[in-house]
């Protein structure tokens, strides 16, 4: 992907002038030199006009107000010709009053002049509002409630990622894996598009959107109103509940009114675009964004029409902001459609503006033509740009689907914060061979802090892309009720990695940086060509890129054709539970999950397996779990099916396999034994489980009765669980 964002443009315009200079002036030959010292002297004694660059302050009358209170943001420069800012106003020198604010506002002053550009953003911290008859309820004592939102209010629609991470509790010092949260979301309704469960996932069409569990938890309110947001939280002996977040969602239609909205037809058709809305004929997709782009626009694409886009669009102002669809909400989405002669389709940000965000892209067709080529991507990050929402696009034929790359910033910066991709659909180009990339590039290739990546359908096709989603850091991260498919050739489906360890290269890398607190649950993942499925660990064996604080639970894995490796883990901090993996591919080789460190770094220290179901329907060596070169592992509960397992290998068939002496500290119990795995059906639902619910154990399993209680509290479909039961899912 090119990266044109860094160009030194105070460099060039410095040589320009320069050159400027020597057209009228004697640089080098010409002008009147009859009175003058000779040529050659005189043209030794010039010294070219370098401009100064520019310099921009921003001050602030208050840093932090109280909720729906005002500050008056001001800045002076010198040496610039003209400043813009993200809050409104121009001028060398100005100010403004933000208004009443109720959700913390980043504001970026940028001036430009002769010798370049210089911009400054100051932040403006916003107090929580105060909820009227909420309460903290249950055993308190226990435990100490923390439930922080990234926002507290904003246009629809509005992503907020919810954290617990803030929690303690008296049963254990680590709440983040031991005790189990539970989320309301006070929104029943759910979406007025994609209904009131979720599509795809492990579970589709049956998980809420309303609610999830887990210690953090991402949503998106679509309809404007007041929301009351609900965490429960147990340790299996205690349970506290609070109800005192609200969410404030704001009415788009009274946020964009009159030309504060702007509808694009290629027709001049506006049927169904909002009254009192500007109106632009074009058909193409750059001209309308670039032209029409602004503070508190909504920029909106007739459905049916298509727009070519044969240069990039760049969102280059502050939110809020829409860019969507209007006309009939049956018709189909607005086309986006790409030619070869540009970078990417769509720009989150460029070189001057760094800071801005709150935008929301939605419902779109991107239709990337199958151009194979390294910049054919259809949104990604042009500068630092913060609560981009993602929301229902068809992103097809395209190089890459999404990227938040955290290359073009500079070390130290701060990374993106708040990007959500959500119902959304992207396929990569089938049998791609662009460069030999390992087939194309990724689906979702992304950097950043409390992001969150749910219901969506990823699918790479086997040869159509790379890595399916790829972060190569993360923290404070969700991937939930998603379908994600079929990686390129030695590829994952999700591959989740960090910086490394001693090096500063990119936004946020500081030394010493983990990717941590993610959350992987209730997604559907499929394997393909490559052994291995999902690895959360360094990207070779020869760098050390760190994670820790890792849930991955709940989740449905399938075999592909070359399937080996369900997940391959070094995070340390990590917890696999609840979750259903099947290995049915014709290797000899099959191993549910691969705990321990593969090259250098940190070794893995206190792994919990607990209640998993492995099954392998072909021949070959069966290893439920295997442990590498790890500490403190505890693998409890876990249920193994392997009757056509074969012992060809020294692998053997057995659910707890050491792969080496580098394990210590390993405790296992109460899992399947040897011989159960290959000789005793689980009495499942089934004899011939095809979906998670056919994995459900009935009254005459031996699974029943052979447990040992751990801190697992419902199973794979969120019913309460008995602690003596082996396996995933209950009847």
């Amino acid at each position: 992907m090119k990266n044109l964002g860094k160009m030194n443009w105070g460099v060039r315009s410095t040589v320009a002038i320069f050159f400027a200079s020597c057209a009228l002036v004697a640089c080098g030959g010409g002008g009147d030199t009859s009175s003058a010292a000779p040529q050659s002297q005189a043209t030794a004694s010039l010294t070219p006009l370098v401009p100064s660059a520019p310099t921009v302050s921003v001050n602030l009358a208050a840093n932090s107000i109280a909720y729906s209170g005002n500050t008056t943001v001001s800045w002076t420069s010198v040496n610039s010709t003209s400043c813009t800012s993200s809050g409104g106003g121009a001028g060398t020198s100005g100010s403004f009053n933000t208004g009443p604010l109720t959700t913390e506002t980043n504001y970026t002053v940028t001036c430009v002049g002769p010798g370049g550009s210089d911009s400054q953003s100051k932040k403006v911290s916003v107090a929580a509002p105060v909820v009227v008859n909420c309460a903290t309820t249950g055993a308190t004592g226990a435990i100490n409630l923390s439930s922080l939102p990234s926002r507290l209010t904003g246009v629809a629609p509005l992503s907020v990622y919810f954290d617990t991470a803030g929690t303690t509790a008296t049963s254990t010092d680590r709440p983040f894996h031991e005790l189990e949260y539970k989320w309301s979301f006070g929104d029943a309704s759910g979406s007025p598009v994609s209904g009131t469960t979720w599509k795809y996932g492990a579970n589709p069409n049956a998980n809420s959107r309303n609610a999830t569990t887990g210690p953090a938890a991402g949503h998106v309110f679509e309809v404007p109103g007041t929301y009351t947001v609900t965490l429960t939280a147990t340790d299996g002996s205690n349970t506290v509940s609070n109800n005192c977040t609200q969410i404030v969602v704001q009415d788009p239609e009274t946020v964009f009114t009159g030309t504060k909205t702007v509808c694009f037809s290629n027709t001049g058709n506006y049927t169904g675009c909002p009254t009192g809305a500007d109106h632009l004929q074009t058909s193409n997709f750059a001209t309308a964004i670039n032209s029409k782009v602004g503070v508190g626009k909504r920029l909106l694409f007739r459905r049916g029409d298509i727009f070519t886009s044969n240069a990039g669009a760049v969102i280059s102002a502050n939110g809020p902001g829409i860019i969507g669809a209007y006309g009939v909400s049956t018709d189909p989405k607005p086309i986006v459609r790409r030619f070869s002669n540009q970078e990417v389709t769509l720009s989150a940000g460029n070189f001057y503006t760094q800071g801005i965000g709150d935008w929301r892209v939605m419902d779109l067709d991107m239709d990337g033509q199958n151009i194979q080529e390294g910049s054919n991507y259809a949104v990604v990050s042009g500068s630092l740009f913060n609560n981009l929402l993602m929301l229902r696009l068809d992103i097809h034929g395209t190089w890459g689907g999404v990227g938040a790359n955290h290359w073009i910033l500079n070390p130290g910066q701060p990374i993106y914060d708040g990007w959500a991709v959500v119902d959304s659909k992207m396929t990569g180009i089938k049998g791609c061979t662009y460069l030999n990339h390992y087939n194309c590039d990724w689906r979702i290739y992304i950097a950043g802090q409390r992001l969150f990546i749910q219901g969506n359908s990823l699918d790479n096709e086997d040869d159509g892309g790379s890595h399916v989603i790829r972060s190569e850091f993360m923290k404070k991260g969700i991937i939930n009720n998603n379908y994600i498919a079929r990686a390129g050739i030695i590829q994952n489906t999700i591959k989740i990695h960090s910086w490394k360890w001693d090096v500063s290269s990119g936004g946020n890398s500081t030394l010493h940086t983990f990717s941590e607190q993610i959350v992987i649950s209730d997604n559907k993942i499929v394997g393909g060509i490559n052994p291995w499925t999902v690895a959360l660990e360094a990207q070779n064996g020869a760098s050390d890129e760190r994670l820790r604080d890792v849930i991955f639970e709940r989740n449905w894995l399938t075999a592909g054709t070359a399937t080996q490796i369900g997940v391959n883990s070094s995070a340390t901090n990590a917890t696999f539970r609840n979750n259903i993996i099947t290995i049915g591919s014709p290797a000899d080789h099959h191993v549910g999950l691969l705990i321990g460190l593969d090259g250098i770094g940190a070794v893995p220290d206190h792994v919990d397996v607990y209640n998993n179901t492995i099954h392998s329907t072909l021949a070959g060596d069966f290893n439920g779990v295997m442990v590498g070169n790890a500490s403190n592992v505890t693998i409890k509960n876990n249920l193994g099916y392997a009757p056509l397992s074969t012992v060809p290998n020294p692998t053997g068939v057995t659910m707890v396999y050491l792969n080496g002496n580098g394990a210590s500290g390993l405790v296992a119990s109460n899992n399947s034994t040897d011989f159960q795995i290959k000789n005793t059906a689980p009495a499942w639902l089934s004899a011939t489980p095809t979906t998670p619910a056919d994995y459900r154990t009935t009254g005459g399993s031996y699974a029943i009765g052979t447990g040992i209680g751990v801190p697992v509290f419902t199973d794979f479909f969120l019913q309460s669980r008995s602690s003596n039961v082996l396996g995933a899912a209950l009847q």
